[in-house]
């Protein structure tokens, strides 16, 4: 629950665990609360949540080598260009906010689909 409360703090959102080859964080959590979400190439515990995300305009690619150097540099740049553009930060935060809400229908929707399943009539 903690991790709530400082995505509603935050500008920008890089994602954790996805610059080294874990896979990534869930993407949705920031989504909720309208953030950009930077992210490094290794997000594959969540690729079809960051492919739908970055369709929206929501995720921006760390583009960077293997240096910590160069990892800094390019994720400040990349944080100093999206807060300074406010109408593009607009979009990022109505592309979140409706990513999110509809990807938090689907287990209703599944539920409901496989509810229909069980009490169908048997023939």
């Amino acid at each position: 629950g903690e991790m709530a409360s400082l995505f509603s703090l935050a500008d920008v959102v890089f994602l954790g665990a996805s610059l080294v080859p874990n896979g990534g964080h869930n993407p949705l959590e920031p989504a909720q609360f309208g953030r950009p979400i930077i992210t490094g190439p290794h997000i594959f515990k969540n690729s079809a949540e960051f492919v739908g995300l970055r369709a929206a305009g929501v995720v921006f690619d760390l583009d960077y080598d293997a240096t910590d150097a160069t990892v800094a540099a390019a994720l400040a740049a990349l944080v100093i260009k999206i807060v300074a553009d406010k109408a593009g930060l607009k979009k990022i935060h109505k592309g979140a906010m409706d990513y999110a809400a509809t990807a938090a229908k689907r287990a209703d929707t599944a539920a409901a689909a496989i509810n229909k399943l069980i009490t169908a009539p048997r023939r």
